[in-house]
């Protein structure tokens, strides 16, 4: 009988030093990611772009509603997409997770040329949207 009492006793106070759910991701801290495209740029260079959606939490906090989104569009030029990652970074106020990204463009100059080194960096991803759909676009950016 007293071994059962030490055994919930120490089962007790080792959940006091077990760890919860703290590696958490929430949504209001984030933009999302919807669709990547990535074309050939100029010199080396790659041009990126994203969409992501932004929740308007002011707004939405006075209509009453739980949250509207705002989706906006990103352009940048890097020789990775590792830098064209920290570029956006610098650009948002909110985390950019390419998590949730369910359609990839790809320029048809850069698949011929550069396909394999940019997926790449997907795959060493944890995170990486593996399931998203891959599509290669004939033509270049549009010129303003």
């Amino acid at each position: 009988m007293r071994h059962k009492y030490i055994l919930t006793l120490l089962m007790c106070v080792s959940l006091i030093f077990m760890p919860g759910c703290w590696d958490q991701n929430l949504l209001k801290n984030i933009s999302l990611v919807l669709t990547s495209a990535v074309d050939q740029g100029e010199d080396e260079n790659a041009r990126y772009s994203i969409t992501y959606r932004k929740v308007q939490q002011s707004q939405s906090m006075e209509q009453g509603n739980t949250g509207s989104f705002l989706t906006t569009l990103l352009t940048t030029e890097a020789p990775t997409l590792r830098k064209a990652r920290t570029n956006f970074s610098r650009i948002v106020d909110q985390k950019i997770d390419m998590s949730k990204m369910r359609v990839m463009l790809i320029g048809d100059e850069f698949a011929q040329n550069r396909l394999l080194p940019y997926l790449d960096m997907f795959y060493r991803d944890p995170k990486s949207p593996l399931l998203a759909n891959l599509a290669v676009v004939q033509g270049g950016p549009v010129k303003k």
